[in-house]
């Protein structure tokens, strides 16, 4: 479980730090500012319908499913 954990944190900062360095850097691709960053926005939508897919066949054996805790957790966290 510590080396799942370990694992899943490594993860979160090298896809923040991947997102953020596309995000900021999409203004510089050249032509126009707003078609490139809804370019790279529109990315997201792809990963947000893969990762529900692929957090669902986990190999977690815990009866509730991993992204169902994940999507609890960051209602938790945003409400407050």
């Amino acid at each position: 479980m510590r080396r799942m954990l370990i694992i899943i944190i490594i993860n979160f900062f090298a896809v923040v730090l991947n997102y953020n360095g596309l995000t900021y850097h999409s203004v510089n691709l050249g032509g126009n500012v707003f078609l490139n960053f809804a370019v790279i926005a529109s990315i997201e939508i792809p990963s947000y319908v893969l990762t529900y897919l692929t957090l669902d066949r986990c190999v977690c054996t815990v009866k509730s499913r991993f992204s169902d805790k994940f999507c609890v957790a960051a209602v938790r966290f945003l409400s407050r």
